[in-house]
C-alpha cells in the first residue's frame, strides 16, 4: 500500500487551493468587507485597497475599514474614497477579510463587524501570529502582504494599471525600498511585473519615503534631538511623549519611518522607539539590522512582527519601559 500522500506538496499549492477556496467564498457573498489595522502603514493600506477595488471589479458591494486615518503621504494613491472609518461600518456584512492583521487586537473597533459577519477570512505574511479566521492565506516568507495579494489578484486576472500602483506602494513601504533583508528574488520579480503597468515608481517612492509636511519634521527634529544610545552605540532609542505631538501638531499616525533615521545610524543594531499613547501606556517599535531577530525582543512582551521589524504595547512609567526594553535588547543581542 503507498504511503498516505501529503495534502500540500510545496508551497505553491497550498496558496493555489486557498486561493480556490476564498475565491469560491467571494462568489458567493455579495457585501464584502475589507480590515487593516490600526496605525495603518503602506503595505496594509496598498494591499487592502487593492483587494477591494478587485472586488468591486468583481461586483461586489465592497469598502475597506479602518479605526485610523490614512496617513496624508498616501493621498496619490487612487480610490481612496472606498477606505471607510469602522465606525461607519453597517450590518453584517457576508465576508470579512482581514488584511496584514497578525492579531485581533490590532483590528482594533473592526473586531465587532469582522467576528459578525458569515464568515472570516484572513490573509497575512506575520511569523507570529492569532488564528481568529474560518479560512487563512498565510506565507510567512513574504516581504509584505502585498506579494499575496498580488498573487491573488493575478489569480483572477485581475491586474491593472491602478491595482499595480497600490501593490507597489505595499511592497516598497514594507521593504523599506528593498533595504531590507525581508527583501527576497520573489519580491523584485513582483516588482518587475508591477512595472510593466502605467505607473510612476520614483513619485510613489517619493511620496511613500520623502514628502513630509512641516508638522513632521518639526516632529522628527524635536524627537530626533532627544534620541538614547547605548552599549557603546549599539542601541538607539527614540522617544516620542505627549507633549512632543502637542507641541508639533501631530499624533502617533505621524511617526511612521522616523525611527529609520536612528536604524541607519552606522553601528546601530538595534532601534527602538517608545511612542506614549495614553498615560501609562506605550507603543513599541523595533528594528534590527543584520541577522538580529527583533520579533524574539516584541514576542517577550506579548507583540510580534517580523524579524526587522516588530512591535508590542507596553503598561507603566516610563523609566521602568525603557529598562524592561534595554534589558531584552541586551539578552537577544
Amino acid at each position: 500500500m503507498d504511503k498516505k500522500q501529503p495534502i500540500f506538496k510545496t508551497a505553491e499549492s497550498y496558496q493555489k487551493e486557498r486561493m480556490f477556496v476564498i475565491k469560491k467564498e467571494i462568489d458567493k457573498a455579495e457585501t464584502i468587507s475589507i480590515f487593516i489595522h490600526v496605525n495603518p502603514d503602506g503595505d496594509c493600506i496598498g494591499s487592502g485597497l487593492a483587494l477591494c477595488r478587485q472586488l468591486v471589479k468583481m461586483g461586489k458591494t465592497s469598502f475597506v475599514y479602518c479605526d485610523d486615518e490614512i496617513p496624508d503621504k498616501f493621498n496619490y494613491l487612487p480610490y481612496l474614497d472606498y477606505i471607510k472609518k469602522t465606525s461607519e461600518h453597517q450590518g453584517k456584512a457576508d465576508l470579512a477579510i482581514s488584511v496584514d492583521i497578525a492579531s485581533l487586537d490590532r483590528m482594533g473597533g473592526g473586531i465587532s463587524p469582522y467576528m459578525s459577519a458569515k464568515k472570516q477570512i484572513m490573509i497575512d505574511h506575520h511569523v507570529s501570529r492569532g488564528k481568529f479566521a474560518d479560512i487563512a492565506l498565510i506565507d510567512a516568507h513574504a516581504a509584505a502582504c502585498g506579494e499575496i495579494i498580488f498573487k491573488f489578484v493575478q489569480y483572477l486576472r485581475g491586474l491593472d494599471d491602478e491595482i499595480a500602483a497600490m501593490l507597489f506602494t505595499a511592497i516598497i513601504t514594507d521593504t523599506g525600498c528593498f533595504q531590507f533583508s525581508n527583501t527576497t528574488n520573489e519580491t523584485l520579480s513582483i516588482v518587475q511585473e508591477l512595472r510593466k503597468f502605467k505607473l510612476d515608481p520614483q513619485e510613489i517612492i517619493y511620496n511613500a519615503f520623502s514628502s513630509i509636511g512641516m508638522n513632521v519634521f518639526n516632529l522628527k527634529q524635536r524627537v530626533l534631538n532627544k534620541v538614547k544610545f547605548y552599549d557603546n552605540n549599539t542601541i538607539g532609542i527614540i522617544t516620542y511623549r505627549k507633549e512632543d505631538f502637542e507641541a508639533t501638531g501631530t499624533n502617533q499616525m505621524h511617526t511612521e519611518g522616523i525611527i529609520s533615521s536612528v536604524r541607519n545610524i552606522m553601528g546601530i543594531k538595534v532601534a527602538v522607539s517608545i511612542c506614549e499613547t495614553e498615560n501609562l501606556s506605550w507603543k513599541i517599535s523595533f528594528r534590527g539590522v543584520g541577522d538580529i531577530d527583533v520579533s524574539a525582543m516584541a514576542a517577550v512582551f506579548g507583540g510580534g512582527g517580523h524579524k526587522g521589524a516588530s512591535g508590542c504595547r507596553i503598561s507603566g512609567y516610563y523609566e521602568d519601559v525603557l529598562e524592561r526594553i534595554l534589558k531584552v535588547v541586551r539578552d537577544y543581542m
